[in-house]
């Protein structure tokens, strides 16, 4: 689950999960709504593929997240989900993913 500090619209069914391509790789991103608006982005390393990084760029990526294999990228202040919103989220996480591993 997401941060356990922030309170989530039911973290565990109400989420907007997504899929992009990058370094040869699959990559999982996960929004979830908080309770007092807005959403949270997260990479989740559940549906990811990283087979093709090398070891120590998956062993980063691990370290970065948290129990459930989520790490934090990003929140945004959107009101509703949105196809604006969810391109946002992915442009964003390949940003994160581009500066974070260099590929």
């Amino acid at each position: 689950m997401a941060n356990e500090q922030i309170e989530y619209i039911d973290p565990d069914s109400h989420f907007y999960l997504f899929e992009i391509p990058f370094a040869r790789c699959s990559f999982g991103g996960i929004l979830y709504e908080r309770k007092s608006g807005g959403f949270d982005l997260y990479l989740s390393m559940e549906p990811s593929d990283v087979e093709h990084l090398d070891l120590a760029k998956i062993t980063w990526l691990r370290h970065q997240g948290d129990s459930n294999k989520e790490t934090f990228i990003d929140h945004y202040e959107d009101t509703k989900m949105s196809k604006q919103l969810m391109s946002q989220a992915k442009d964003r996480l390949e940003d994160w993913l581009h500066t974070s591993l260099g590929a």
